[in-house]
């Protein structure tokens, strides 16, 4: 009897306890979160490690043939199929173009 006794209330203050659990839950999920987030400057420069063609570079390389503001860099892609992906924004004309992380090609999407 009091097995059963027990089991109950810890039923019942599972059920009261269920939105403040699953609210724990998502701040342990938004601290995990920040915490990646914050790291994500470490990652970046390990992935540009990688890369034989640094941001810098495929930023030189993009203004020797294109003319714009810049207004994004992203590096994309894994291993050999590593790029830059630049925004540009030429006179209200936003455009993508591409440089190979290896190779340094530069081209236009």
């Amino acid at each position: 009897m009091k097995i059963v006794f027990t089991a109950i209330v810890t039923l019942i203050v599972l059920l009261a306890t269920g939105p403040v659990a699953a609210q724990v839950l998502l701040v342990q999920q938004d601290s995990r979160e920040i915490i990646n987030n914050n790291r994500a400057p470490e990652i970046r420069r390990a992935q540009e490690q990688n890369a034989a063609i640094s941001q810098r570079q495929a930023l030189e390389l993009v203004r020797k043939q294109f003319q714009g503001m810049v207004i994004g860099i992203t590096l994309v892609g894994e291993g050999r199929q590593q790029r830059y992906r630049i925004r540009l924004d030429q006179k209200g004309n936003i455009f993508t173009i591409t440089v190979n992380a290896s190779t340094g090609k530069v081209s236009r999407e």
